[in-house]
């Protein structure tokens, strides 16, 4: 039960993500919204993270299944890819590369501040 109301926590911010963008027609998709008010409500103490642990490490152990009907869409939509096979390609290693460095910058940079040695 304690499981069913954190995830009932993380779909109510997940809402309130989604009824913001389409109310202020955001240029963000609604769930990136959702998650940028969890990250606030975590930082600012106003959600304990006692609140959303639980459910939280049971979607990151479930988060490879959650990405098949993603999956499934770019199948159903490969007619569209056509011809863009090169672009794609180079967006996605060059969008991959960075997303490379900025973790591994980041959590050089965690880890320093752990030790409590001077990050800049």
């Amino acid at each position: 039960m304690k499981a069913l109301k954190q995830l009932g926590i993380i779909i109510t911010i997940l809402l309130v993500g989604q009824i913001l963008q389409q109310h202020f027609n955001l240029p963000i998709p609604g769930t990136v919204m959702g998650m940028i008010i969890l990250l606030v409500l975590l930082l600012l103490k106003i959600l304990k993270l006692q609140w959303v642990e639980k459910i939280s490490s049971i979607l990151l152990e479930h988060l490879s299944f959650l990405f098949v009907p993603a999956g499934v869409g770019i199948l159903t939509s490969l007619d569209k890819f056509k011809g863009k096979v090169i672009p794609l390609f180079i967006v996605v290693m060059v969008s991959t590369i960075v997303v490379m460095v900025v973790t591994g910058v980041t959590v050089q940079l965690l880890v320093k501040n752990k030790k409590g040695e001077k990050i800049w």
